[in-house]
């Protein structure tokens, strides 16, 4: 018999392997269990961001209490003893001093592999040691902060590089006590923070981050020195995110964002703007603009007016006035056809007049466009035709909303756009979703026209060996107009079965 020689990879390659599975955390889990080296290699892949994908609104309070029972088997024996004379005994693991439960060693420095941090992350493990029941108990709070201040203390000690963090309100010092002169900071390439905090938390910190990559200030309402300090510090900062519930105006930390310009390439302003209109013009690198205001702070838009951006690669402009469309049509007209994504969201919706010129501008200056909105009148159809053939092998996904004319009581025939789209783009296996919105009229034989000439230009086979189609790309689609009756749905949801749609929502 031949004889075979098992081959075992070395863990340099295998980490490389891995490494390109780190969204892969069920891959990675089921990878635990093969040998001790797949295990050795694993565990800081996903100990690097454990909270990843549990940072949203849904909570899962089975991984919240498996993730605390972990860290508090690391946490250091004074940790333990002050939990004990605070009466703090999690049931999910007893540190009674009379308890017949011993601590175990853990297999792995779970902690000293984390590189990602935030208070978020702190505040959803404090219920699961404390118990879910908030308390008007005045214990109840200062135990949790308490817990709060000992499990930042675990991470600060214990971390080595870490590369985000939301700061908490605990003086540097405090950190730099923990950990070789706060080092764990030095590596920091992404900061989320508030113009509340101190100060000289600020100054402090910009002794050690010289690096930083991306600030998010999530409350952004007043200056703050320490905070303008750091920014100014910085030697290459790309990307700057600034909430600012209040819209109070912030000048010098606009300032500071203005010397940023050479590096900056991503700017997201949410609520309201907080910095001076004449930084922006100074910031000409930007790739990418997010504006997503509310309602009553519109007319700040208009700060957009002087501004150039020819690098620019993505416009996301949420909640504004459709009267500023003229605007956007300007700023898409300087750019140097880098426009990859274009997704403004309006109400009301554009004047009629401005329509027109904001097609030209994507026929003549957008040949790169994947997704784009575009506001579709009774004139539109020849201008959809000239873009489609100008970026139609590049388009993934196109979002039309329907206007009236003025005098006009006639819902858009979007059966004209069907027949266009399957023209020019089907079958270019791009195409990933089409969203429709506001008064079209169509009936149900157009819809299943419509389909089956997707799936005529899509078809790959006729089907594989479970019987079903295989088409190129799936198309989603968007349907959220008022004449969406039974049959139609039917017919979609025929299209999703076969393989045609991947999806559809109204």
């Amino acid at each position: 018999m031949r004889e075979i020689i098992g081959v075992r990879l070395p863990a340099d390659c295998l980490r490389e392997i891995f490494e390109n599975l780190a969204d892969d955390k069920k891959s990675l889990r089921t990878f635990l269990l093969v040998n001790r080296l797949w295990c050795e290699t694993v565990v800081p892949i996903l100990w690097r961001d454990p909270f990843k994908f549990k940072r949203s609104y849904s909570f899962d309070s089975e991984f919240w209490m498996t993730i605390t029972r972990t860290l508090l088997s690391c946490l250091p024996e004074e940790s333990i003893i002050l939990f004990r004379h605070n009466g703090i005994n999690p049931s999910i693991l007893s540190l009674k001093e009379n308890s017949d439960y011993e601590r175990k060693t853990t297999l792995f420095d779970y902690v000293g592999y984390c590189q990602n941090i935030s208070c978020q992350d702190i505040y959803e493990m404090i219920p699961q040691i404390l118990g879910q029941e908030i308390s008007n108990d005045l214990s109840w709070y200062y135990n949790s902060s308490l817990i709060e201040n000992e499990l930042w203390k675990l991470f600060m000690s214990k971390c080595s590089t870490l590369k985000y963090i939301e700061l908490p309100n605990i003086p540097i010092d405090y950190y730099n006590s923990l950990n070789n002169k706060g080092l764990c900071l030095t590596h920091l390439v992404e900061l989320e923070c508030s113009t509340s905090k101190s100060s000289q938390l600020f100054l402090d910190l910009a002794q050690i981050c010289v690096d930083i990559k991306k600030i998010i200030i999530n409350l952004c309402d007043d200056d703050n020195e320490g905070l303008v300090t750091l920014i100014s510090m910085q030697k290459c900062l790309k990307e700057i995110v600034l909430v600012s519930p209040e819209g109070n105006q912030c000048p010098l930390i606009g300032e500071a964002i203005g010397t940023q310009y050479p590096s900056l390439t991503s700017i997201r302003l949410e609520e309201n703007i907080c910095i001076p209109t004449t930084i922006l013009t100074k910031l000409i690198n930007l790739k990418h603009i997010q504006i997503d205001l509310e309602e009553e702070t519109n007319s700040k838009l208009e700060v957009l007016d002087n501004c150039s951006f020819p690098l620019l690669e993505s416009l996301e402009i949420r909640n504004v006035n459709g009267k500023y469309l003229d605007i956007y049509t300007k700023l898409i007209k300087s750019t140097n056809g880098y426009l990859k994504c274009i997704e403004i969201d309006t109400l009301p919706l554009p004047s009629l007049n401005h329509i027109k010129p904001y097609w030209q501008a994507l026929i003549k200056h957008c040949p790169q466009l994947e997704f784009v909105t575009v506001w579709y009148k009774d004139d539109s159809l020849n201008d959809l035709k000239n873009l489609l053939t100008t970026c139609g092998n590049k388009i993934r996904g196109i979002f039309f909303e329907a206007v009236l004319g003025q005098f006009s009581w006639r819902h858009l025939d979007l059966k004209y756009v069907f027949n266009l789209l399957v023209e020019l783009i089907g079958g270019n296996g791009i195409i990933e979703e089409l969203h429709f919105r506001g008064t079209w009229t169509f009936n149900s034989k157009d819809l299943r026209n419509f389909l089956n000439d997707w799936e005529k230009k899509n078809l790959i086979k006729r089907r594989n060996d479970k019987g079903q189609k295989s088409i190129k790309n799936p198309l989603y689609i968007s349907l959220k107009v008022d004449i969406l009756n039974k049959e139609m749905i039917n017919i979609l949801e025929e299209f999703v079965d076969n393989g045609v749609l991947k999806g559809w929502s109204r």
